[in-house]
């Protein structure tokens, strides 16, 4: 009857336990929110860092050109690189390569590239597990190559994972 008794308790803990384990739902998703607005004004401030840290750094991590179709890298009047970015950016090897770029000569010259305003709303989120799939629009304002630019509700699908407690950014796709 002892031994009865201890397996009901051990029993009935390890159903707390489950219980306590699961998932705030509105929670995951704000925090989910949190990591793509973060990825965001890490980019907008040129923080590559903070931007660095928004994603997951393999080579299965994909964003999409950057905006533009093609970037030209100048400096003093002299062209330094073209990048023909029609198709995705894949893997994190790359995508650092491509974000260091631009945050630099973004860098260089505020008054011919900056981002005022970079956000995102309109959120859809789905959750299974340390996995999501958001659809969102982006709203965007600022100057690239000395021209104005603005987009308002870019729809963009992200893919994130949950990893070490965190949300991190898999991948980005325009729709």
């Amino acid at each position: 009857m002892r031994r009865h008794s201890i397996y009901v308790v051990l029993l009935a803990l390890l159903g707390i336990w489950a219980f306590a384990q699961k998932v705030d739902i509105a929670t995951e998703k704000e925090a989910i929110k949190v990591a793509i607005q973060d990825e965001k004004d890490a980019f907008r401030t040129l923080d590559y860092e903070g931007y660095a840290a928004s994603w997951v750094q393999a080579p299965y991590t994909l964003h999409p050109g950057f905006g533009q179709s093609q970037i030209t890298f100048e400096c003093a009047g002299r062209i330094l690189m073209v990048l023909d970015l029609d198709e995705h950016v894949v893997g994190w090897d790359s995508i650092s390569v491509v974000a260091k770029n631009v945050i630099e000569t973004m860098k260089k010259e505020p008054d011919k590239n900056r981002i005022d305003e970079l956000t995102a709303s309109n959120f859809d989120i789905h959750l299974n597990g340390n996995i999501a799939f958001v659809i969102y629009d982006e709203n965007s304002k600022g100057i690239f190559g000395g021209e104005p630019f603005s987009t308002e509700s870019n729809r963009q699908v992200i893919y994130l994972v949950k990893k070490d407690e965190e949300w991190k950014l898999v991948a980005i796709f325009n729709l």
